[in-house]
């Protein structure tokens, strides 16, 4: 069985920025080179009106370019044992012709691969919203 990494990031400071790093880390590492990241913009934490961030892990991690129209939100999960470790979701919202893939896991290195596998699809490989919700499908059975 995996080893979780990061299980006590709601409640320590340090492990909180470690795991936002990690998905950083992580997002960045799908590029190939730094021209295309460069469209992206990333973002920790959810912003409130009050200007606070919110560091409950819903998002841990968010990226978004407005040339490809698509964003990413990865919340970040305590694990537990009686339950699925990893979601993965597509959304599309036609008004704005934006799709959202939204990661939804506890970490370790199965769920790393996970990860990596649907963000680098969705925006090195530029599969559609169908095709991606195809492959959450086949890799979340």
């Amino acid at each position: 069985m995996d080893r979780y990494r990061y299980v006590s990031f709601l409640s320590s400071a340090s492990e909180y920025e470690a795991s936002e790093q990690f998905w950083n880390a992580l997002f960045v590492g799908v590029f190939p080179d730094e021209s295309r990241l460069k469209k992206w913009v990333t973002q920790f934490g959810a912003l409130l009106g009050n200007g606070t961030v919110l560091k409950d892990g819903n998002p841990i991690f968010s990226a978004q370019s407005d040339d490809d129209k698509k964003y990413i939100r990865i919340v970040q999960l305590e694990p537990k044992e009686d339950e699925k470790n990893f979601l993965a979701w597509m959304k599309y919202d036609s008004e704005e012709c934006f799709s959202e893939l939204t990661i939804s896991c506890a970490i370790c290195n199965r769920t790393e691969v996970m990860a990596k596998k649907l963000i680098e699809k969705f925006v090195i490989d530029d599969y559609s919203v169908d095709q991606m919700n195809d492959l959450i499908i086949n890799k979340t059975k």
